[in-house]
């Protein structure tokens, strides 16, 4: 949607991406950007580097934005060995590794050589800011949006159809979309549902997404019993009918920088149960667009979880007025006008 909206907006973008066999490429290319793959083979890759620094001195850039720390690392120096005249970073989340070494060294290093900082949270700038030596007046939030067009139109046949996937059509269905990895704490949420299960026996978990965890998850769900009351769908694209599908969305995680799954289900009109953690307090309002509980704390998870199933008006009541939170705070044309404001203005500036 950023890279849509860039483009519609005259800028001309190429998207590198460092790592793995793209999988989104042809999506980027969808948006009216030029795709190139680097493919760096390990955090200390010096042809992979030199790679990306011929491919930025080869289309002269006039500014590169970098995600995620490989991006920061790789990008930032890269970008500054071809000397480019604007750099630029996205933060997506608070990981621990900012305050251990040697990662806190190299992450202090790429920040040194950025001009603005663009943390996606005001959590997550809270701990740039104490974890890193960058100076406030560098830093500016800029939150997530996403478009709900895709979600408004989800047709009633294609949601039953999803739904089919895994319940029968009256069966209560809870669902949450996630990597399988430590972070997202599904483990929490397998332990709850076997309690919404004791009040309310029909209900139904959907787990979506892949990772390292899956295994261990699955005999965990053998082990508590509920093996045949929990769906591991594995990956999958169709996540506007997904939303639409599940009675409520759940997700336990550890940590979440911001949580673009949580405006998913807002789009769709779905209550959320989440952690009260990280940025997650910034797009879920407790007690208004769903419920936020400890991530620890199963009991809690499987009340919430139970009292949204059990209270059918309270769960639409809240599911609507995420939707009205969406809208008001969470565009995406707000989100695509901040971004391109700071590239015109640190180009602007650099230029001076």
């Amino acid at each position: 949607m950023l890279l849509d909206g860039l483009s519609s907006r005259g800028f001309d973008v190429t998207v590198a991406y460092l790592k793995g066999d793209g999988e989104l490429a042809s999506d980027f290319r969808e948006a009216g950007c030029s795709v190139e793959r680097i493919g760096i083979r390990s955090d200390f890759d010096p042809l992979g580097f030199g790679k990306l620094v011929t491919e930025i001195v080869r289309n002269d850039y006039d500014l590169v934005h970098t995600h995620l720390f490989h991006g920061d690392i790789y990008g930032a120096t890269a970008a500054t060995v071809a000397g480019v005249p604007a750099i630029i970073s996205s933060k997506h989340n608070d990981p621990p590794y900012w305050q251990e070494q040697p990662y806190k060294l190299i992450h202090d290093l790429s920040l040194s050589r950025t001009d603005r900082v663009l943390p996606i949270s005001e959590h997550v700038r809270d701990y740039l800011l104490e974890t890193s030596r960058i100076s406030p007046n560098q830093v500016q939030t800029v939150r997530y949006g996403i478009s709900p067009t895709e979600f408004d139109g989800v047709s009633e046949r294609d949601v039953q159809s999803v739904r089919r996937d895994f319940v029968d059509d009256n069966t209560p269905l809870v669902g949450t979309v996630a990597r399988l990895t430590e972070q997202k704490n599904l483990e929490t949420l397998l332990r709850a549902f076997e309690q919404v299960r004791d009040r309310v026996p029909d209900a139904h978990l959907a787990i979506v997404g892949r990772g390292e965890e899956e295994d261990r998850l699955k005999r965990l769900a053998e082990t508590h019993d509920i093996e045949d009351d929990v769906t591991f769908s594995g990956f999958r694209t169709d996540i506007p009918e997904l939303m639409h599908a599940f009675d409520v969305f759940a997700l336990p995680s550890l940590w979440e920088g911001f949580g673009v799954v949580f405006l998913e289900a807002m789009a769709a009109q779905t209550p959320v149960v989440a952690s009260e953690v990280s940025a997650i307090p910034e797009v879920v309002a407790d007690g208004e667009t769903g419920l936020l509980c400890p991530p620890m704390d199963e009991a809690k998870f499987a009340d919430a979880i139970s009292t949204l199933l059990e209270t059918p008006e309270m769960a639409e009541s809240m599911g609507k007025a995420g939707r009205e939170r969406l809208d008001r705070e969470f565009a995406v044309d707000r989100m695509i006008e901040e971004v391109a404001t700071i590239y015109q203005d640190t180009l602007s500036s650099k230029s001076q």
